[in-house]
């Protein structure tokens, strides 16, 4: 099999908020990236990603930290590759936020989609704290939100249900 096609589409993300997706995973937070362009979809070559890229992605999804990020691991795309490298500084909101550049090689071989997993997303939170490390910890269920007190992460607090 040869190289995929390139798609030469860039789309800005304030023009589809739903610009990108894992496709051919376990569910929502794993499988091959994909990005939106002019209402088509493309696969996205490892060599144009990496562990930043993935942390904007995971949070853009809504699910938790990166935990596997390996070329082919979620199978090919069928049709497009996006063109471009992207430049997280993985503090973005969203994959299409990042920087980008052209791709020196314009060709991306086969078995080198990105493939990704991440964690599910957390049912603890910290809120109200001077850092991400400190305040109110709620535990999140299904219909509610539990208080738990206030602490500081390093202390090993923790709710009782816990």
């Amino acid at each position: 099999m040869g190289p995929l096609p390139v798609l030469g589409q860039w789309k800005s993300s304030t023009e589809d908020s739903e610009s990108v997706q894992l496709v051919d995973g376990a569910g929502l937070c794993s499988g091959r990236l994909e990005v939106k362009s002019n209402q088509s979809w493309a696969s996205v070559c490892e060599a144009d990603f990496d562990q930043q890229g993935a942390e904007v992605v995971c949070g853009e999804l809504g699910c938790g930290a990166p935990a596997a990020l390996q070329g082919g691991l979620y199978g090919e795309g069928e049709g497009q590759t996006w063109d471009k490298e992207f430049q997280c500084k993985g503090n973005e909101s969203l994959l299409l936020d990042c920087d980008t550049s052209d791709r020196k090689n314009n060709t991306c071989l086969p078995g080198n989609a990105v493939g990704l997993t991440c964690s599910e997303p957390d049912d603890v939170r910290l809120v109200g704290g001077g850092s991400r490390c400190a305040g109110g910890v709620e535990q999140v269920r299904p219909g509610r939100v539990e208080d738990c007190g206030n602490c500081r992460l390093e202390q090993g607090c923790s709710c009782s249900s816990v």
